[in-house]
């Protein structure tokens, strides 16, 4: 048997609320990546095939990816 791995199509990046806004327009404004809001009040971006989610994460001091 050969094992075939595969990836999703979404990247999830877990911000701190202290970075969450600056962050969400970075990839808005000076990155120019399109909204995706069909999970309202989720922030999703448009990155090719893929899906860019930013979740804001209050417990966190630093983003993770």
């Amino acid at each position: 048997m050969v094992a075939q791995i595969r990836g999703g199509i979404n990247i999830a990046m877990k911000v701190p609320s202290h970075q969450y806004e600056a962050v969400v327009a970075f990839y808005r404004d000076i990155v120019g990546l399109p909204p995706y809001d069909e999970k309202e009040p989720v922030k999703g971006f448009v990155l090719g095939p893929n899906r860019l989610w930013i979740d804001e994460m209050p417990h966190l001091s630093q983003a993770e990816v």
